[in-house]
């Protein structure tokens, strides 16, 4: 992970998996963000696709 040039609130990130060969099977960039009250409104979101008892693990304080 490293922060983004220009604001530090954004992190950007990379990752791949390989298969026993090396070769890549499947990749993805990711950009984490810190925003001070999106975690609320994050979890509500993603209730709306998943079931409370996976997201209550990321997100005890908002999940009941």
């Amino acid at each position: 992970m490293r922060p983004r040039a220009g604001d530090a609130r954004y992190w950007d990130t990379e990752i791949s998996a390989r298969d026993a060969a090396g070769r890549v099977v499947a990749s993805a960039a990711i950009t984490f963000v810190a925003v001070r009250g999106a975690a609320r409104r994050l979890a509500a979101g993603m209730l709306a696709v998943n079931e409370a008892d996976v997201i209550r693990r990321v997100f005890p304080a908002y999940v009941r």
